[in-house]
């Protein structure tokens, strides 16, 4: 585990895809959208948690957000929320998310870096994603009130994930959706863009 925290560390303070891997993400219709930050933006902090499986694999876990929640309804995400103002910092609101959702016990993580920000215009989210590690496979225990179920997905077949496109239709106007295949659940958004930096980060 030493030296995949250190080889993560490394990547992760140098300097990060941003940007550039987001828009990978991009639905076909916001190419050239204007991304700027609303003065009622809210912060929020969501963690990509590595763990290790009883075979010694690293895995990452995502929640199946349940229908009628909002704006994300019966998306895929990482687990975390928003700032409560009881939090200490962003980082301690994602590891506070991660522990409601799914159980995750915030001790034994260690926060090893942070990506990109993202904003997230229709729910008006600034999106802080941290990456975290445990030596331990957590005890799952999701929040039915905030998680359908858990996905969980190695970390090794992550670099050879391929992105993908569907065609959708909204309000008259056809455009595309990049989006991952994971275990047959289709992951776009806001998480297929942290998502992709994340891979980006990997590979190189």
């Amino acid at each position: 585990m030493e030296k995949l925290i250190a080889d993560l560390k490394k990547k992760i303070s140098g300097k990060l895809p941003g940007i550039s891997a987001h828009k990978k993400m991009y639905p076909s219709s916001q190419l050239g959208y204007d991304n700027t930050i609303d003065s009622s933006k809210t912060d929020a902090g969501v963690l990509i948690l590595l763990y290790p499986d009883n075979t010694g694999v690293y895995n990452i876990p995502f929640i199946k957000r349940p229908p009628n929640t909002g704006p994300h309804s019966s998306q895929i995400s990482f687990p975390g929320g928003r700032v409560e103002r009881f939090d200490r910092n962003i980082e301690a609101t994602a590891l506070r998310e991660t522990y409601e959702e799914i159980g995750a016990d915030s001790s034994k993580i260690n926060i090893i870096g942070k990506l990109t920000e993202l904003y997230i215009p229709v729910s008006k989210y600034l999106v802080h994603p941290f990456v975290g590690i445990t030596s331990q496979t957590p005890n799952f225990r999701p929040d039915k009130k905030e998680v359908d179920y858990i996905i969980t997905y190695s970390l090794e077949k992550l670099v050879e994930l391929s992105i993908k496109n569907k065609t959708t239709v909204h309000k008259n106007i056809q455009f595309e959706i990049p989006f991952y295949n994971i275990n047959n659940e289709v992951i776009w958004g806001a998480t297929s863009m942290i998502l992709c930096e994340f891979i980006e980060i990997l590979k190189t």
